[in-house]
């Protein structure tokens, strides 16, 4: 998971394999990747979801707590994207093409102090726990309602999730399609 193939939003845009014999340190849930370096620094992706084998570079520092606490480091990661969109990342960081914000320079970076009600509140934005995408109930009949209904509470990270599953289902009925096979569409893989 190398922070150049992350999107603005904290999603995934490329995924890339590698092989290797040694034994990484791998990513796991709570893990707050922060691309540090260059002219896109700043993007950075919460890990959501349990990993058996994902990993970052150098280039990404991986900001991790004991306790593996999603929302808090969603909330951290929503305040860096504040301070990226309004270019201050930029401004914060050091050195040449581009430069580098390592985190012994994070001191200057103001984090707000709200209370742990409203992080929460603003960490659902990104990723909403109390969602389900229930798709074994969905028919053709009743997918819009029950997607758009899915859409309202859904966060950032279970939009693009979700996405990725449609576009998956629907490349594999035009699949289907080309090659004269006949298409069935579930929800529920």
């Amino acid at each position: 998971m190398l922070p150049k193939f992350l999107s603005k939003y904290g999603t995934v845009d490329t995924i890339e394999y590698l092989g290797n014999q040694n034994d990484l340190k791998t990513l796991q849930k709570g893990d707050l990747i922060f691309g540090a370096e260059g002219f896109e620094k700043g993007r950075s992706i919460v890990i959501i979801e349990e990993q058996t084998r994902a990993i970052t570079n150098i280039h990404g520092i991986t900001i991790q707590q004991k306790e593996h606490n999603v929302n808090k480091a969603i909330y951290v990661k929503c305040c860096l994207d504040y301070l990226r969109n309004k270019g201050l990342i930029d401004l914060y960081a050091v050195g040449g093409n581009g430069g580098s914000l390592a985190q012994k320079y994070w001191e200057v970076i103001p984090f707000p102090k709200f209370d742990k009600t409203k992080q929460n509140e603003i960490a659902k934005l990104y990723h909403n726990v109390e969602l389900t995408y229930n798709a074994d109930t969905f028919t053709l009949a009743n997918f819009l309602t029950k997607d758009n209904e899915y859409n309202e509470q859904a966060g950032i990270y279970e939009l693009d999730k979700t996405a990725k599953q449609l576009k998956e289902i629907l490349n594999q009925s035009i699949d289907n399609i080309v090659n004269d096979r006949t298409v069935k569409i579930k929800f529920d893989n």
